[in-house]
């Protein structure tokens, strides 16, 4: 775990939440006026878009795995991630429920063409009706999630089961929405044979968590009385294991670092283009120590 947390780790001070932090947009792909539903490859490409800061900034809090007791035994993932200033966006990620019917008005009512990514704009009308992996995301004000998981169960408390969670306590240390993402693309490679809807769930669910507490660590914490039961009970290949898919998020993080949009300075804030290329050459050293120091540990 420790070699990979440096690997996909870097540096970063951070203030206090909501304590001396100046007023930024929020992006609204990661951060809605209202919920909205799309396959988690289009989210995946729309997060690459970020600007450098937001990525990095925007990180994991905590990851719930649950489960429906109502919906087919379906199961899923609740991730809470924090804006530095404070704000917490809910995201929903599971296999093996369609995207809602609905779902297009509500993605075209709350993201305009101009909010998604190029690539994600002809996604988004091509890839719905295949795509197996799906991303719900609304903001929190209050910390409650039903806007999210109603189609789970009416009556979260009854309906729906807080299986296994894992907490980051310390944001330096936790993943960032990049890192999610990443680990989405590279869950959609992997497609079972044979499996209902709910085991494909079940897999899903358990795999992602698992990866990233293999990756990054964190404290976890089992339902009292639950009895872990890896991949929900399916039984997978060797190639769709976590050890292999920890593997495979190695590469996928390499190239989804390599096509991410970084950010780059204003010529016109930061003096001249000169001083850009000056800003952009620290990045690319900074990196390049980063991978000395990991090599070496």
């Amino acid at each position: 775990m420790g070699f990979l947390a440096k690997l996909f780790r870097r540096r970063h001070h951070h203030a206090k939440d909501g304590q001396n932090q100046p007023y930024r947009p929020r992006p609204a792909f990661l951060f809605p006026t209202s919920e909205y539903a799309v396959p988690a490859t289009v989210w995946a490409t729309n997060i690459q878009t970020l600007p450098q800061t937001e990525i990095t900034e925007c990180r994991i809090r905590k990851v719930i795995h649950c489960k429906s007791r109502v919906a087919g035994s379906h199961e899923f993932l609740l991730v809470y991630i924090r804006h530095p200033a404070g704000t917490d966006a809910i995201v929903l990620a599971d296999r093996g429920s369609d995207v809602r019917a609905d779902s297009h008005a509500e993605t075209s009512s709350v993201l305009s063409e101009d909010t998604l990514a190029p690539t994600a704009q002809h996604a988004i009308f091509t890839s719905r009706a295949a795509e197996r992996d799906r991303v719900a995301v609304a903001v929190s004000h209050d910390g409650t999630t039903g806007c999210l998981t109603r189609e789970y169960g009416a009556n979260k408390e009854k309906d729906i089961d807080e299986l296994h969670t894992l907490t980051f306590p310390k944001p330096s240390k936790a993943p960032s929405v990049a890192h999610f993402a990443a680990l989405l693309s590279t869950a959609s490679r992997h497609a079972l044979t044979g499996c209902s809807p709910s085991q494909e769930s079940a897999w899903f669910a358990y795999t992602a968590l698992e990866v990233l507490q293999d990756i990054f660590g964190g404290q976890a914490k089992a339902k009292k009385g639950w009895v872990r039961v890896p991949y929900g009970g399916v039984r997978v290949g060797e190639g769709d294991m976590v050890a292999a898919v920890v593997r495979e998020y190695t590469r996928i993080w390499e190239e989804f670092s390599r096509r991410r949009v970084k950010e780059t300075p204003n010529p016109t804030r930061a003096g001249n283009l000169k001083e850009a290329k000056k800003v952009k050459k620290k990045e690319e050293c900074d990196s390049f120590a980063d991978m000395l120091r990991t090599m070496g540990s």
